[in-house]
């Protein structure tokens, strides 16, 4: 193998790391903050479940997980596409609003 050869393999492979390393970092700016999507999601939940009940709490976190996501368990469950999530059912509200009388 000559130089221009091994010239050639080598900015084959510097390519092929930058573009790996450059959807990376895409992925990276994409990604979610889960930090921010707990807060947001306590928040959520503090202006639905107004004092706090923890049944209440539960039951409405659980629906709002079950409702953004896909898979079998919690380990494997991974967020749908946003096309996929639809509105929370009316049933869904009118339970989460008789368990919020109840409180």
């Amino acid at each position: 193998m000559n130089t221009d050869e091994k010239a050639r393999l080598q900015k084959r492979r510097d390519g092929r790391e930058q573009r790996r390393k450059d959807k990376s970092e895409e992925l990276d700016r994409r990604g979610i903050d889960y930090e921010r999507l707990t807060e947001f999601f306590f928040d959520l939940c503090l202006s639905w479940c107004q004092f706090l009940d923890i049944e209440t709490f539960l039951f409405f976190i659980n629906g709002v997980f079950l409702n953004i996501t896909k898979g079998n368990h919690i380990s494997v469950s991974r967020f749908k596409e946003n096309n996929e999530i639809e509105v929370l059912s009316i049933e869904f509200i009118n339970h989460l609003l008789a368990y919020r009388s109840i409180c």
